[in-house]
């Protein structure tokens, strides 16, 4: 048998390794590039959430500054860059937007951080953006790894004007709310008491609303359109609003009205005569720089100077086009039974809510202009975090919590001995929204 030397042995080997040390090296370099790409883009996606986490969570900054943590964006671009500080996020990199439940003519770079408290309701979301870049090594193209940019996005509901209690110690501000009662309804109370003696005399709860009818004539004019120039610089000019008479009012004396009165941000602007009533047209003139917000409102004038409910459009100049936002006035909600905070149920057969909701452009009757009422009944568990215990949608008047409208159900399902508060929004057929009204109630069942 021929002998190999260990010379030829020594010399094959390195043959047989060089030829397999390009894909060993190949091997090597991807699982390190491809970790690293992981590492970047795990990291990122916590600095998204750990932004998000600071952003949501309920309380101020501290003790000495009363800025909500959700419009702090310092804090919430600092928390980002803390965790995203090895892979080398910075403040170009974190991006703060918000996500409302309306978005009716709001345009979205409307929405960035920073934006006023007021603009934002329970039930909005936050929304952090985090991007980080991959680069390959100089060694890479051996890999031929291309390079990334992560874009993550984290979103966090905001709970905002509920009050919490966190280790024994309450955080937040419930607001208060004092019901208007002078304007639509009445609220008749009777109390009832027994010549039996015994414990103090109870007090019982009739709701009675009535609304009572806005004078003649009770409605505004109808709207037809509304036309405007488009600057080349982001204006709007030369706005034309148009509207006729209501086709109601021929149903009351004196149908034709005398003249309209035309007002601008509530400010009266002019008087027109109807020479034509069915093509009014109100020639505005204005030159209105983008972003604008302006408020049109035209009352119909009767003989004897009764007037109309006035019509409101309110717009926003945005890019030279007006996008329309609502009438420009609140949409009315109020909580007519119970009355008031801290209210007991002690009887299942009697737990209902009950409210009263209008939008006042249409008029004050109790779901004039409303397309829906939201119910939400929130409560703490036994480690102090707020919960969704039930949520329900009215579409009719009268608006109660578990339906029925006349009279309203009672409650349908079991909640436990305890504090609770609920809250109550309007949608009205615009798309528009009610502020949050909440009121606190307790359940003390046998």
């Amino acid at each position: 048998m021929r002998k190999i030397s260990k010379q030829k042995l020594s010399g094959q080997g390195m043959v047989e390794f060089a030829l397999a040390l390009p894909i060993l090296l190949l091997i090597i370099l991807g699982l390190i590039e491809f970790s690293r790409l992981m590492f970047i883009y795990s990291t990122v996606t916590s600095a998204s959430r750990e932004a998000a986490r600071y952003g949501a969570a309920i309380g101020p900054i501290s003790d000495t500054d009363a800025t909500p943590r959700y419009i702090d964006c310092k804090g919430i671009k600092d928390t980002a860059k803390r965790v995203g500080a090895i892979v080398g996020v910075a403040d170009a990199d974190i991006f703060i937007r918000y996500e409302p439940s309306n978005k009716v003519g709001i345009a979205a770079s409307l929405l960035s951080c920073p934006i006023p408290a007021d603009q934002i309701n329970f039930g909005d979301r936050l929304e952090i953006e985090v991007r980080g870049k991959y680069n390959p090594v100089p060694a890479a193209p051996l890999v031929n790894i291309p390079v990334y940019e992560f874009k993550v996005i984290t979103r966090r509901t905001i709970v905002k004007g509920a009050k919490i209690k966190q280790g024994g110690t309450a955080v937040g501000v419930l607001p208060t709310f004092t019901p208007d009662l002078s304007a639509t309804s009445t609220l008749t109370l009777a109390p009832t008491s027994t010549t039996t003696p015994g414990p103090s005399p109870t007090v019982g709860f009739t709701n009675t609303p009535t609304f009572t009818p806005t004078p003649f004539p009770p409605v505004f004019p109808t709207f037809k359109t509304i036309t405007w120039g488009k600057g080349a610089d982001g204006t709007c000019n030369d706005v034309r609003l148009s509207w006729t008479p209501n086709t109601t009012w021929p149903s009351y004396p004196g149908t034709s009205p005398i003249e309209y009165w035309v007002y601008k941000n509530k400010v009266k602007v002019g008087v027109v005569a109807p020479s034509d009533p069915n093509a009014t047209v109100w020639i505005t003139g204005d030159y209105l720089p983008h972003n604008t917000t302006i408020t049109y409102s035209v009352v119909a004038v009767f003989p004897g100077f009764l007037l109309s409910q006035p019509l409101h459009k309110q717009y926003v100049c945005w890019v030279g086009d007006m996008l329309y936002q609502g009438s420009g006035l609140p949409i009315q909600i109020r909580l007519i039974r119970p009355t008031g905070h801290g209210w007991l149920f002690t009887d299942p057969a009697d737990t209902y809510f009950e409210v009263e909701a209008w939008d006042p452009t249409y008029g004050t009757a109790n779901g004039i202009g409303i397309s829906a009422v939201f119910f939400n009944i929130l409560g703490w568990d036994s480690g102090g975090a707020i919960y969704l215990a039930y949520a329900s949608v009215d579409y009719q008047p009268r608006y109660c919590t578990f339906g029925g409208n006349g009279p309203c159900n009672t409650i349908p399902l079991t909640l436990p001995n305890g504090k609770y508060w609920v809250r109550l929004r309007a949608r009205a057929a615009d798309g528009t929204y009610s502020s949050w009204v909440e009121y606190t109630f307790n359940i003390n069942f046998p």
